[in-house]
């Protein structure tokens, strides 16, 4: 998961370190364009992209797949050139610095200048290659360079010869950056060409000159309590002209409460002004600052920050004695100033753990030269907030690095194994050696099961794990050796196709070479929880001795989803690691690599790329704070589909939980506790509200949201049974009465009054003349049962989209220990009839992050093919009637179509798989649907129940590309699979679907109505659906 090398230009506040008229994260592409602006509002002025000295380090993309390397790049303190040697054919390089790549991002941009020197050769050609905001790539045309030193202009907007992305209009839209700049050598030539400046000539509103920037007066950002910290939006007149605007604040907290304002403002030239952020700073938490300026002729630009108001979890002095709340950072590329702050905010929060190291090659540089300032540096800041390493050791220096690698150019050599296994051994035990008593943990490699990290074998690593665990016990016998942490539980993601025995045969044949037993498995909680429920038993069955489990890089990037679904992804995957028994869970990563908003690897973070807190760093600042001092004991007794776990210390219990299963009703669930104990419930952001104690009986309510029960002064908190106890789900058919048992529960001895009342949607009504209110008398100790009948009328077209329906149960007992609301789930059986092929609303969106499955998600060699967004893939489904048959519509919108395959393999391009599971047959239906590449359909049965004939020939299969969407109608004949009118309005049809997407001729994953298709085949997990006339 980690890049080498990357980004090692700090960038830390954009507003400081670059010119002002880089237009960076804080403010968006501006409402109103230039066009719309009068002449005199518009300013031209030149700007420096890049020097193309050596710090930018410049490098040519050239796969081994393309051949032997015939070129040579020479940095130089203020220019680079790239020397081609003759090649019998045509050569297309590639030249781009990945730090350039990101910064600077320029808004407004008219012409594109590059000094080129062609210092030898003939008919070398130069096309630049751009990105922007809307990643989209722009080609640029070409140019022929002329001998000597000259400067070649394109015009930004005109200039366009070919694009290619998510939205391809051939237009640059919003800001822009590198993606390369390609040279183009005839074949049998040789040449060298010299690049020496990049400027950008910029067009913008004069508004576009006033830097804004969320101030708190900390270097997080953050406002802590009895520390005198305020928020305030900073402006900044960059022009000597003075100008007029006014702007408005929106300040959003993690709840979605907002506070509004709007001020005028008149800067002098050059002048700046301080804006008070309307908040009472009463509540902790995240806030999401929306500000806009806007002139008196409308021109406005947007943008958005964060602050937080926290009360810090660290920094605590010694180290983690129970349960390991760590965190990955990347300190070691950024300057000293950078990486102090890094490990103060990872500190601050709470980690204990900090998993980070300097590389073999910077401590290494050459055979028996040994350079340990960068690493000394950060064990001394380590120490210096409390944090202890745990140190990734690799990747491989280039002095032993094979000739493959070197070969492949750019940073490639880093994941070759190095020539001498020995060498790496030697290094892990001198670090050893050196930080002894300083760091007991380290980590032999990163995620070796994955081509991109390890381009060895298997039997290599093993050999290079035995070596290096016998150097570093030598050096530190106390010292605890990790296995270089599995990327994926389980083999089905591409990058691990190199050594697929990787993961099984590190653990059965190398297990006496580590102490911990290291996995990651990114993702988001149900894949998380998923994989390990499939895969982790048999993993860990491997192992005759009983090693410790440590997750020590997991999580989930917010690319595609809110920052409230990332915190809460910490939360569900840090409590589930725990309870499985693992030592600790490392967070990826402290702060985002970058500042590019749709490119997963930019987005991990805690913190933005400038060090503004993100709703996951207070998040981790909770669960910190409560739980860090904490053992766990146990899961608490709750419905199916919610997780719950209790946790012990000094005087202090905590219960944290949530329901992941939104067909599952809110859980309240009852402890007994001390006679004098004190209960408060906690938020995410660490609010506290008090919950009431009764004679030693505490209740909390856990829902979608997490939240925390905690108990203090009291020596016990024992799970009991609940005042109110509810189904499990609860399913409603229209017509059909339902019932709604309650189990009522008294834990007291005395008897207790149950007062309820129900909230019901409009498509549920009471029955027998109720009026939805209920007093019940439970007796002392004892237990009632009451049975509410309701009746169902049709599902709500506004529901239709495979979500419950919720109903409103309040309830409050006579002893004044609870008054409570309880969402409870209705789950309404889908019925569908010959019109709902004709309405507008799908009875099914696939549309969202948690609905897709990313094969090679997490994967940095194919991070560019993580899902994008409902343009990149998003599905729509009907479900009808015709005649003597079913109807299935899906209208898939696809940014790029490719199905190269026929027949069974149909589903490695882009296609649909759909499931049907009919009543009383033996086994179930799965059908795959496609469009190939001369764009005729294709059907084909991939499993069909015991003794049913293949229906393929007889399913009428239209399906049409248009413009990005493709859609497919099929009619399935009831005879070819066995089903009547009859049978679909009795016994209904379970249901599943899945779209496949391929992008570059590779299956990058699926987007799904539900599990039980795409990865292990499962019919229990489809959809109920009825038919009627």
């Amino acid at each position: 998961m980690e890049f080498p090398m990357m980004n090692a230009v700090s960038g830390i506040l954009r507003r400081f370190l670059l010119p002002s008229l880089l237009w960076g994260a804080f403010v968006a592409v501006s409402q109103a364009g230039a066009a719309d602006a009068t002449e005199q509002d518009m300013v031209t002025q030149e700007v420096v992209l890049w020097t193309f000295a050596d710090k930018e380090h410049w490098i040519v993309h050239w796969p081994e797949s393309s051949g032997p390397a015939r070129h040579t790049v020479q940095l130089g303190k203020d220019s680079s050139a790239l020397v081609v040697q003759p090649s019998d054919k045509e050569r297309i390089l590639s030249f781009y610095s990945g730090r350039m790549k990101s910064n600077p991002r320029i808004e407004g941009m008219a012409e594109l200048r590059l000094e080129v020197e062609l210092v030898s050769g003939e008919g070398v050609k130069i096309n630049p290659f751009l990105m922007d905001a809307h990643d989209e790539g722009l080609m640029y045309k070409s140019q022929t360079l002329r001998k000597g030193r000259a400067v070649y202009t394109w015009n930004v907007a005109k200039d366009v010869v070919h694009s290619w992305g998510r939205q391809t209009n051939r237009k640059p839209d919003g800001d822009l950056r590198l993606w390369s700049l390609n040279l183009t050598v005839p074949a049998n030539s040789a040449a060298e060409v010299r690049f020496h400046e990049a400027q950008a000539l910029q067009r913008r509103h004069r508004l576009d000159y006033v830097n804004a920037a969320v101030e708190t007066g900390h270097p997080l950002f953050l406002v802590i309590p009895g520390q005198d910290y305020k928020p305030k939006l900073v402006l900044k007149n960059t022009r000597n002209a003075p100008l007029g605007f006014k702007v408005r604040l929106e300040v959003e907290r993690y709840d979605g409460a907002k506070r509004n304002a709007e001020v005028p403002v008149e800067l002098k030239a050059g002048g700046d002004a301080a804006l008070p952020i309307p908040d009472d700073l009463k509540d902790f938490g995240i806030r999401w600052v929306h500000y806009q300026l806007e002139d008196e002729n409308g021109y406005a630009v947007k943008g958005k920050s964060s602050y937080a108001c926290l009360k810090p979890a660290g920094p605590t002095v010694g180290k983690a004695k129970g349960f390991l709340f760590s965190m990955c950072q990347h300190s070691n590329r950024y300057s000293d100033d950078i990486r102090e702050l890094e490990i103060r905010a990872a500190a601050l929060c709470g980690a204990k753990v900090i998993r980070e190291f300097s590389s073999w090659g910077t401590l290494n540089p050459k055979k028996d030269v040994w350079r340990w300032q960068s690493a000394d540096e950060i064990v001394a800041l380590a120490e210096k907030y409390h944090v202890e390493l745990q140190a990734s050791l690799g990747l491989c220096a280039q002095w032993d690095a094979p000739e493959k690698g070197l070969s492949e150019g750019g940073w490639q050599f880093l994941f070759y194994p190095p020539k001498n296994l020995e060498n790496y051994a030697e290094f892990a035990g001198r670090c050893a050696e050196r930080y002894k008593g300083k760091i007991r943990f380290w980590e032999i490699w990163n995620e070796p099961d994955l081509s991109h990290f390890w381009r060895g074998t298997t039997d290599q690593y093993i050999e290079m794990l035995r070596l290096s665990y016998q150097a570093i016990k030598k050096a530190d016998p106390d010292a605890m050796v990790l296995n270089g942490g599995f990327a994926c539980l389980g083999t089905d993601h591409p990058g691990t196709k190199l050594n697929p025995d990787m993961h099984e045969r590190v653990l059965r044949d190398g297990q006496q070479w580590f102490d911990i037993y290291t996995v990651h498995q990114h993702g988001l909680f149900d894949v998380f929880h998923r994989n390990i429920h499939q895969h982790l038993g048999r993993y860990r069955g491997l192992l005759k001795t009983d090693k410790p489990l440590y997750f020590n890089e997991t999580a989930m990037h917010s690319v595609g989803l809110s920052e409230q679904t990332q915190a809460e992804t910490l939360f569900k995957k840090l409590l589930y690691a725990w309870s499985v028994g693992a030592m600790g869970y490392t967070w990826y990563d402290l702060r985002n690599d970058g500042e590019q908003p749709r490119n997963p690897e930019h987005n991990y973070g805690m913190l933005t790329h400038d060090f503004h807190p993100k709703a996951v760093y207070c998040m981790y600042n909770t669960l910190a704070r409560l739980l860090s001092d904490k053992t766990y004991v146990a899961p608490v007794s709750a419905s199916e589909g919610a997780f719950v776990y209790l946790f012990k210390g000094e005087g202090a219990h905590v219960a944290a939980g949530w329901v992941e299963d939104p067909t599952v009703p809110e859980q309240m669930l009852t402890f007994a506790v001390g006679k004098n104990a004190r209960a408060v419930s906690v938020d995410p952001m660490g609010n506290e509200t008090p919950v009431a104690v009764s004679d030693g009986v505490v209740c909390h309510k856990f829902g979608a949201e997490p939240s925390f029960l905690v108990v203090r002064n009291s020596d016990r908190c024992e799970p009991i049974q609940g005042i109110v106890g509810l189904p499990k789900q609860l399913t409603a058919r229209p017509g059909e009465i339902m019932e709604l048992p309650l189990s009522l529960n008294n834990p007291f001895d005395r008897p207790l009054d149950v007062k309820l009342r129900l909230g019901l949607p409009a498509a549920l009504k009471l029955t027998d003349n109720q009026t939805g209110e209920f007093t019940v008398n439970v007796p002392a100790g004892g237990s009632k049962t009451l049975k509410i009948r309701l009746l169902p009328d049709q599902r709500p077209n506004d529901a239709a989209l495979d979500k419950p329906i919720p109903m409103k149960l309040e309830y409050a007992t006579g002893n004044g220990l609870l008054q409570a609301q309880l969402d409870v789930p209705v789950q309404w059986i889908l019925v569908v009839d010959a019109k709902s092929l004709d309405n507008p609303s799908p009875l099914f969106w696939l549309h969202t992050q948690q609905q897709v499955v990313s094969i090679g998600a997490h994967d940095p060699s194919v991070t560019h093919l993580a899902w994008k967004g409902p343009e990149d893939l998003s599905a729509r489904i009907w479900l009808g009637k015709a005649g003597d048959a079913v109807v299935l519509k899906i209208i898939v919108q696809d940014d790029v179509q490719q199905q190269p395959y026929t027949g069974a393999e149909i589903w490695k391009g882009d296609s649909v798989q759909f499931g049907l599971q009919v009543p009383g047959q033996e086994g179930y239906w799965e059908l795959g649907l496609a469009r190939d590449k001369d764009g005729k359909p294709v059907v084909h049965t991939a499993i069909r129940p015991t003794a049913l004939a293949d229906p393929s020939e007889s399913v009428d299969l239209q399906v049409a590309r248009t413009g990005t969407q493709t859609t497919y109608v099929a009619k399935l004949p009831y005879a070819a699979f066995g089903i009547s009118d009859e049978s679909l309005a009795r016994k209904g049809v379970k249901f599943n679907l899945i779209v496949n997407d391929s992008d570059e001729n590779v299956r990058e994953g699926w987007i799904q109505l539900g599990p039980g298709i795409g990865e292990a085949k499962n019919p229990e997990k489809f959809v109920e659906i009825f038919f009627r006339e």
